[in-house]
């Protein structure tokens, strides 16, 4: 009799204990992709000297401060260059959109790369082929065609 409720007790707290973990499982993917929606999509390209790039920005900025301040605050929590330097992390956030075959982030990504670090056509190919790699030959070959459209501007 005492083994059988505690077994039973032993049963309802590892599935307590389980809906607990999937309850903050599911709210850290949510945020996780919350910020990432933001920060990559809406604002496309991450900070520098002060200035976000990309077309919604300013709405949120004007419209939600709150929203903006923490995008800031995060911003700056991410790219520190303690370990990889600002280059290499842009080359990292390049990588990350094109992966998600995210066309606006990643022209934006390669543009502002390429103009504030002098990053080569080379460099990016080589970031594109990792993104075969890991994503596929559509996200590759969307990213190798945004680069050639860079090229003819």
């Amino acid at each position: 009799m005492w083994l059988c409720k505690n077994t039973r007790l032993l049963n309802v707290s590892v599935k307590n204990f389980q809906s607990e973990i999937e309850s903050v499982y599911l709210t850290y993917f949510l945020i996780v992709h919350f910020i990432s929606f933001i920060h990559l999509s809406t604002i496309g390209v991450t900070m520098k000297d002060g200035v976000f790039y990309g077309k919604g920005v300013n709405k949120i900025k004007n419209e939600y401060p709150e929203i903006y301040e923490a995008i800031v605050k995060l911003d700056e929590a991410v790219f520190t260059g303690r370990a990889l330097d600002y280059r290499t992390q842009k080359l990292v956030a390049l990588g990350i959109t094109a992966a998600r075959a995210d066309e606006s982030a990643t022209k934006r990504q390669m543009m502002s790369g390429m103009n504030e670090f002098n990053i080569t056509k080379d460099e990016i190919v080589d970031v594109l082929r990792v993104v075969l790699l890991t994503a596929g030959m559509p996200a590759f070959n969307k990213g190798m065609r945004i680069l050639d459209e860079i090229e003819k501007q």
